[in-house]
Order: structure tokens, then sequence, then C-alpha cells
């Protein structure tokens, strides 16, 4: 018993203990949260304090900034003033600067023009330049053609005159030879011929020129057939390529002639020398001197073959 009531008394003794040391704990924890809460609040002050720190700093910066802008807005304001003496000057210059503009778009389109216009003159100068070369290369044809005609006038038509002249010369002196062989051989001796310039038959007789009306119509036939002769056989020599050469048609060569003339018209013949020769005549003594003589009878105005 006494044991059991030492154990109750102990036990009531712990059991007081423990609930003081459980009221003490409580009331630790208790502090203990107040000094957490207390601690927040001093964390939550210190953080308060910095933020007014900064927050003052950022008033100081704030006051700072104010006192710039007023001095600024001073500035502005004076520099309003003094604007203001400008603005007319502005809108004077803001004019001008449109009616500079407007100069401008205006100068734009001349500038436009005048380049439309240069770029013509550029081509018309090009043109010019091209009649220009084609100018200038007929001018110096032109001057070669001058001066060619100047040496042909000059040098070459001189010399081709010569030549025509001496050619003429020596055509009128073997005509002329020719024509006075063919006329001696017709006519007497006595007579002597000759060719003016303008080849016309000159009869002379003991140094006296004869006017041909009076010759006699044999002394003119003799003169036209010498002429004819002398004229066929200088030609034929000149020109190779004349075809009838060899042909020789004689129409009434003996007109007029004596008997004595026509007695010499053998000779002459003989002398022509031709492949064929044709003669038309009406003396009957000429069959005597050709080979094959053709007869032509005219009744009623028409001729007919025998």
């Amino acid at each position: 018993v006494g044991i059991i009531e030492s154990l109750v008394l102990e036990k009531r003794k712990i059991s007081v203990a423990l609930n003081k040391t459980i009221f003490d704990i409580e009331e630790k924890e208790r502090e203990i949260q107040k000094l957490k809460i207390e601690k927040i609040k001093l964390q939550g002050i210190n953080e308060k304090k910095h933020t007014l720190l900064e927050l003052e700093k950022l008033n100081e910066a704030l006051i700072k900034d104010i006192d710039l802008l007023r001095a600024h807005i001073e500035t502005l304001g004076s520099s309003s003033f003094e604007l203001g003496k400008y603005k007319g000057l502005f809108e004077e210059k803001n004019e001008e600067l449109a009616v500079a503009r407007r100069r401008e778009r205006g100068a734009e389109i001349t500038v436009a023009e005048l380049n439309r216009e240069i770029t013509l003159t550029t081509t018309h100068i090009e043109e010019l330049k091209k009649k220009i070369e084609e100018n200038e290369k007929t001018k110096n044809e032109l001057t070669h053609l001058i001066g060619l005609d100047g040496w042909l006038a000059t040098k070459f038509i001189p010399v081709i005159q010569e030549i025509e002249r001496n050619v003429m010369i020596n055509l009128k002196n073997k005509f002329q030879e020719t024509f006075s062989e063919w006329f001696q051989m017709l006519v007497s001796e006595s007579f002597n011929v000759r060719l003016s310039d303008d080849f016309t038959p000159i009869i002379e007789q003991q140094d006296y020129e004869l006017d041909y009306a009076y010759l006699s119509g044999g002394e003119r036939t003799a003169i036209a057939l010498a002429y004819r002769l002398a004229l066929n056989q200088v030609i034929n020599s000149i020109i190779s390529k004349i075809k009838t050469k060899d042909l020789v048609i004689l129409d009434e060569p003996t007109d007029g002639f004596s008997s004595q003339q026509l007695d010499k018209m053998r000779e002459v013949l003989e002398e022509l020398d031709v492949a064929q020769l044709l003669i038309v005549s009406h003396e009957q003594k000429m069959e005597g001197f050709v080979e094959n003589v053709i007869r032509f009878n005219k009744v009623g105005g028409i001729s007919r073959k025998e």
C-alpha cells in the first residue's frame, strides 16, 4: 500500500511536472510564435525602412527633376517668346518654300522638255552629220570629177583633138590621093583636083579654081564617081568589119561621059578589084566591060526583065 501510494504520489508529481512542462512548452511555443511574428514585423519594418529610404532618394531625385523641369519650363517660356517673334518669319519662309517647290516642279517640267529637245536635237545632229558625211563624199567625188573634167579639158581633149586632127589630115591626104587617082583616070591631065578642109572637091586648071557650074556633064560625073570610089576605098580600109566591102553598086556612073571617058571606064572597073560589081546604066558600050548583062524594058510605067 505504501508503495502504491508512493507510486501514486510520484505519478501525481510526475503528472504535475508533466503538465507544468507541457504548459511551459506551450508557453514557449506561444513566445516563439510571438517572436516569429515580431521577426516578421521586424523584417517588414526593415523592408519598409529600405523602401522608405529608396522613396526618399526617389523623392529627392524627383525634386531635382522638378527643379530642372521648372528651369526648363522657364527656358521654354523665354524660347516660346522668342519663337513668337519668328512665327511670321517662319510663315513667310514656308510660303517661300511653297513657291520654290512650285518653281522646282516647273523647272522639272522645263528640264524634261529640254531633255526631249536635246534628244531631238541630238538625233537631228546625227542626221546632219550623216548628211555632212554624204555631202563631203559628194564634194570629194565632185572635186575628183572637176579635176577629171579639167584634165579632160586641158589635156585629154586637146590630145584627142590633136589625134583627130592628125587622123583627119591623114584621112584627108589618103582620101585626096585616092580621089585624085580615080579622077585622073577619068579626066584629062590638064585638071588638078584636091579637097578642102571640109572634104569639098576643088577643081583647078593652071592654078585657077574652076566653079563646079562651069564644068561639063561628063566632068561633073567623073568628079562624083571618083569621089564615091575614093570614099568607098577609104572607108573600107579604115573599118574592117563592113560586111559589104566586096560589093559595089554604081547607078548611072557614066551619065554624060564622052566616048573617050567610056573607054577609060574599063580601066576603072579593073582597078576596083571587088568580088561583086553591079552597074545600072543606059550605055550599051558598058555591056562589053561586064560578065553578065540583065536587061529591063519599061512598058506602061512598069519595068520588066527581058
